[in-house]
C-alpha cells in the first residue's frame, strides 16, 4: 500500500507542476493580445497618414504583417505544445479513472473506449428503424407516406 500511495503522491506533484507551467501560458496569451492591439493601432495610424506615398504604406503594411506573423507563429508553437501536453495528461487521467473504478466491468471498458453495444446504437432520442410500424405513421400501408 505504501508503494501505491507514493505513486499517487508523485502523480499529484507532477500534476501540480504541470498546472504551474500551464499557468504561465496566460502570460503568452496576454502578450499575443498586446501584439495584435499594437498592430491594429499602427495600421490605423498608417491609414490616416497622407504624407506617406502609397507604395511606402504598402511596404510598411507588409513589414508589420511579417513581424506580426513571426511573433504569432512563436505563440502558436508554444500554445500547440501546451495543448499536446494537456491532452496527454487528460488521457492519463481517463486511464487512471477507469483503472480505479471498482464497479466497472469489461463491458464498461468497451463502451468507454468507443465500442458500442447493440443497446447503445439506438438511444432513446433516435428515430425507429425505417419500415417499422413505429417509423411509418401509415403503419406500412402503401401510398400513405408523408
Amino acid at each position: 500500500m505504501v508503494n501505491a500511495s507514493e505513486h499517487r503522491i508523485a502523480e499529484l506533484v507532477a500534476a501540480a507542476a504541470l498546472q504551474t507551467e500551464i499557468a504561465h501560458q496566460r502570460l503568452a496569451l496576454e502578450w499575443g493580445h498586446m501584439v495584435l492591439t499594437r498592430v491594429v493601432q499602427l495600421w490605423d495610424q498608417l491609414e490616416i497618414l497622407e504624407a506617406v506615398a502609397y507604395e511606402d504604406k504598402v511596404a510598411a503594411q507588409v513589414h508589420m504583417l511579417d513581424e506580426t506573423a513571426g511573433s504569432l507563429w512563436r505563440l502558436h508553437k508554444v500554445l500547440a505544445h501546451t495543448r499536446r501536453v494537456l491532452q496527454h495528461h487528460r488521457r492519463g487521467l481517463r486511464r487512471q479513472r477507469t483503472s480505479l473504478d471498482p464497479v466497472s466491468t469489461p463491458a464498461d471498458h468497451l463502451s468507454k473506449s468507443g465500442a458500442k453495444s447493440r443497446s447503445r446504437r439506438r438511444g432513446c432520442g433516435d428515430p425507429p428503424p425505417r419500415g417499422t410500424p413505429a417509423a411509418d405513421p401509415s403503419h406500412g400501408l402503401p401510398g400513405k407516406r408523408r
